[in-house]
């Protein structure tokens, strides 16, 4: 079971809202959006996948679905941080 299927199992009213082809420091990552309940509280969350040199990365974020439109730029921000670092290829 993927990282996304896992969240969403775990969630009331799931809904997985987007999907979104996009980079990571010139790395091909597709982002899925997912909102649902936890125990009465709506929450969101970003779910991206990184296509590394050598390996995927996942890099999952979340929040309370009400501050979601706040919070999300400055997650954004710090999510193009990301950097793949390379101990070796295997």
């Amino acid at each position: 079971m993927g990282i996304t299927a896992k969240i969403l199992s775990k969630l009331q009213s799931p809904t997985q809202t987007e999907r979104i082809v996009s980079t990571v420091n010139d790395r091909p990552s597709l982002i899925i959006k997912v909102e649902g309940s936890i125990d009465g509280v709506r929450m969101a969350y970003r779910v991206e996948i990184v296509d590394g040199t050598h390996h995927f990365h996942q890099v999952i974020t979340s929040t309370d679905a009400q501050r979601a439109a706040n919070n999300f730029p400055a997650i954004y921000k710090i999510r193009k941080s990301f950097r793949e670092l390379n101990y070796g290829s295997a």
